[in-house]
């Protein structure tokens, strides 16, 4: 996914990243213009995710955590030095 103004897209209600994630930090409002600032303090409220994936692979279950990182790019396509890392931690159980 390839997104030219991430900011915009994190607070628009119609998209994803809002239904799944930016309508539960309690402090929207203040950290809307600096999120990706050094330093910004995102709050959020408690929130469970469910999700389903198919997998062909191995058979797994039990406690696992996933880390994402979002990187941000100039209009050079040259890569900033600052980027978002955040971890989810959950149970992944077989269907």
């Amino acid at each position: 996914m390839k997104i030219h103004d991430f900011v915009p897209a994190l607070f628009d209600r119609n998209l994803d990243f809002y239904k799944y994630w930016t309508r539960h930090i309690i402090n929207r409002k203040e950290i809307r213009h600096t999120i990706f600032y050094p330093g910004t303090i995102v709050i959020h409220e408690p929130f469970d995710v469910n999700v389903t994936v198919e997998s062909n692979g191995m058979p797994i279950n039990g406690r696992y955590k996933f880390t994402t990182i979002i990187k941000a790019f100039d209009s050079n396509n040259v890569r900033r030095d600052t980027y978002i890392c955040f971890e989810v931690i959950g149970d992944v159980n077989r269907l």
